[in-house]
């Protein structure tokens, strides 16, 4: 194993330490040598990760918030919330003040009601923005209003001949 001789410990992307030639490429992949991969994708699939100890619940828990909403919902009690998701009250409680806090829930006080607020839509906007599907399907959806616009316009001046 490597040591930085300036620090004496692993080596790292800031360390002066030339004479070991641990820089950009050649440091990450000491790193993955030294210290192993830091996300370990396998796992993470897997239905061992719920037990792994870097599978924080409280998270997972707000996200299970936010994934019991519905479309056709105009508002939900926390009541309804802990039926759909089965979390105890108060833990639903604090879950859904920490989604209002955060801007993703919104409360309307007349009702005590919560609904999705827009700025959820901050979380799926990056992975949207970079879908080459819109790109592909952009001159197929063209081609298709072209034809659509002139199937329209033959049946509107078949329907005024007659």
């Amino acid at each position: 194993m490597m040591f930085c001789k300036l620090k004496g410990t692993i080596p790292h992307i800031n360390c002066d330490c030339q004479e070991d030639g641990l820089t950009g490429k050649n440091w990450a992949t000491m790193r993955r040598t030294v210290l192993g991969y830091r996300k370990n994708t396998e796992l993470a699939a897997s239905t061992d990760a719920y037990n792994d100890r870097q599978y924080i619940k409280s998270l997972a828990r707000g996200f299970d918030v936010l994934r019991a909403f519905r479309p056709e919902d105009r508002g939900v009690s926390n009541a309804e919330l802990s039926r759909r998701t089965g979390f105890p009250r108060p833990t639903l409680s604090r879950l859904t003040f920490t989604l209002l806090s955060l801007g993703y829930l919104h409360l309307d006080e007349d009702t005590g009601r919560y609904s999705l607020h827009p700025h959820v839509l901050s979380l799926g906007y990056p992975v949207l923005s970079q879908l080459s599907v819109r790109e592909i399907a952009l001159p197929l959806m063209q081609e298709l209003a072209v034809f659509s616009s002139l199937n329209h316009n033959s049946l509107n001046k078949a329907s005024s001949t007659q």
